[in-house]
């Protein structure tokens, strides 16, 4: 069911862009005067803005204490105007501006469509893009709907060996742990033999950790892919502070690996947490 989901999704999703191709050749027409209404529009505000410059230069000219600055300042906006007005000069030789910006820009404004209202507008996308649109947004909301329905029935599913992930049990078990091991290195001296603590630290990676990372599809074809990442990433994390707690006693720096064991245990405690709000949706 899965692969026909995905299947029909894909020709869905090629079907609605043949369609919505053929529409938008069709709809460009239709809004060929945007363009040019929006170049004789910022043309108009350029203007208008350099003349407003010009206008409050010259005020601030006359009570300015650097005479000389003030004057540079006037000409720099005479300036700017000079440049609008040579811009709409031209438009005007390319035929966007007919008779004064206003009217032009109500001439061009007239030629646009107003924007459809959203159910116009995807009456038009049917109409324009025909049966193709049409049957691929069908295909893509039916092979959306198998895909959804598979990947529900898979994160109900047990893994490979016959057993589904628990999650949160492992990492309640994982914590257990690391409270034995927070014991055996709370008064561990500086380059103290560890050989034990780091097979214990080996045997929670291999009995509980790794089958954790194992099944990572199965936990997020359970929740999904945003909600899987907040607390899979959390776990991640621990997992990496208890390589960190590993390392350190195999260089004898029991401190850090107090640290690095703490740091561990409250992120797995976060991925609990997180865990706990993914289940709630």
């Amino acid at each position: 069911m899965k692969a026909l989901g995905w299947i029909l999704l894909i020709v869905g999703i090629a079907l609605a862009g043949a369609g919505g191709a053929r529409n938008g050749l069709a709809m460009a027409d239709v809004y060929a005067n945007r363009a040019p209404l929006e170049i004789v529009e910022g043309a108009q505000k350029a203007v208008q803005d350099a003349r407003t410059a010009v206008t409050e230069a010259k005020a601030a000219e006359q009570d300015a204490e650097d005479p000389e600055a003030a004057k540079a300042a006037v000409e720099a906006a005479r300036q700017a105007l000079a440049e609008a007005e040579a811009e709409v000069v031209s438009l005007r030789e390319q035929g966007l501006v007919e008779g004064s910006l206003q009217e032009s820009v109500e001439r061009l404004q007239a030629a646009v469509p107003a924007s459809p209202a959203p159910g116009a507008r995807l009456l038009d996308w049917l109409i324009t893009g025909g049966p193709w649109w049409g049957g691929g947004v069908v295909l893509v909301a039916i092979g959306s709907f198998l895909a959804r329905r598979a990947q529900a029935q898979e994160s109900r599913a047990p893994s490979a060996d016959g057993q589904s992930a628990d999650f949160p049990g492992t990492i309640e078990r994982v914590l257990l742990e690391l409270e034995q091991i927070s014991a055996q290195i709370a008064e561990l001296p500086m380059d103290a033999p560890s050989t034990e603590i780091r097979e214990h630290i080996d045997r929670i990676q291999d009995e509980l950790l790794t089958p954790l990372v194992d099944a990572r599809a199965q936990l997020q074809a359970r929740h999904g892919t945003q909600r899987f990442s907040v607390y899979f990433g959390t776990f991640s994390a621990g997992e990496r502070n208890l390589a960190r707690v590993w390392s350190a006693l195999t260089d004898g720096h029991s401190v850090v690996a107090r640290e690095s064991l703490a740091r561990s245990q409250a992120e797995f405690r976060q991925a609990l947490a997180d865990w706990a709000r993914a289940e709630d949706g």
